[in-house]
């Protein structure tokens, strides 16, 4: 099992020897994707959770996706695809007003 940390974990150095897949709740037009592409991080966007249509069309075109429209109240743990632990580093986020 990956173990988690934590912001409030304090001085625990957090090493990223992974690539990185980003799940984006209320991911909007993606600022965590984009906020990601500034660090320089080794990064691939995984999973956009997003109902507004539009936002969705801007995210697609900013970040050269292809992600549909989707519905929190009807998401699953397993729709997420957090299959490969082993190879990648899975990133929630989430970004509601």
């Amino acid at each position: 099992m990956a173990s988690q940390i934590s912001i409030f974990d304090g001085s625990q150095k957090f090493i990223l020897n992974k690539r990185i897949k980003l799940i984006e709740l209320f991911g909007g037009i993606g600022s965590q994707a984009k906020a990601l592409k500034n660090l320089g991080a080794d990064f691939e966007h995984h999973f956009l959770c997003e109902i507004d249509k539009y936002a969705v069309i801007s995210y697609n075109a900013i970040h050269g996706t292809a992600f549909g429209t989707s519905d929190i109240t009807k998401l699953k743990g397993g729709d997420l695809g957090i299959n490969e632990c082993d190879r990648y580093i899975y990133l929630l986020t989430y970004s509601f007003p």
